[in-house]
């Protein structure tokens, strides 16, 4: 698998992880690996691709994040452990 598969997979992982960090009760491990995940896909950027790409992803990733994060917050409520938490 080639460098560019790697980072798209690594950031791909990191935000489905950081999504599912909002509807499971983890205790934050999920939170801390798609984190890990997430700056190993920059990282992994910048030493293959070069300074570029690796500024392109990162702000893919300074887009992505907050997104799947709305995202998730406002299917939230939808879900069945949403609807026993929220008033």
């Amino acid at each position: 698998m080639t460098a560019l598969v790697w980072v798209a997979a690594l950031l791909l992982v990191g935000l489905a992880m950081l999504v599912l960090e909002v509807f499971l009760p983890t205790g934050g491990v999920l939170g801390f690996l798609s984190l890990l995940a997430i700056i190993a896909a920059i990282v992994m950027a910048f030493a293959e691709q070069g300074v570029a790409f690796g500024m392109g992803v990162l702000a893919v990733a300074f887009a992505a994040v907050p997104t799947a994060l709305a995202l998730a917050f406002r299917w939230f409520p939808d879900t069945p452990l949403g609807r026993r938490v929220l008033p």
